[in-house]
């Protein structure tokens, strides 16, 4: 699309249309820069791919971690590292 002279913001919306996230390598990242591709959308496809491994962490998180009561007090932790005494605050 670059080599065709589409506008990055095309080129963007494309790639977030697609739901593609971009690991990209350093010699991918030159070989796209040499082909033609502006920084602006690279930078778009290093960004996007840091904001997925982002959210993947925090969906990590919520999946194995979770609020626990253990007598009055609350605990956040490995589920199976305490006792559930009630429901979630």
């Amino acid at each position: 699309m670059a080599k065709s002279g589409a506008l990055d913001t095309d080129i963007i919306q494309k790639i977030r249309a697609s739901g593609t996230v971009y690991r990209l390598t350093a010699a991918e990242i030159l070989h796209l820069h040499d082909s033609g591709v502006n920084n602006g959308v690279i930078d778009f496809m290093l960004q996007d791919y840091l904001e997925a491994v982002r959210w993947q962490e925090r969906e990590y998180s919520r999946r194995y971690y979770d609020w626990y009561a253990f007598g009055p007090h609350w605990y956040w932790c490995w589920p199976h590292d305490v006792v559930i005494v009630r429901g979630r605050p």
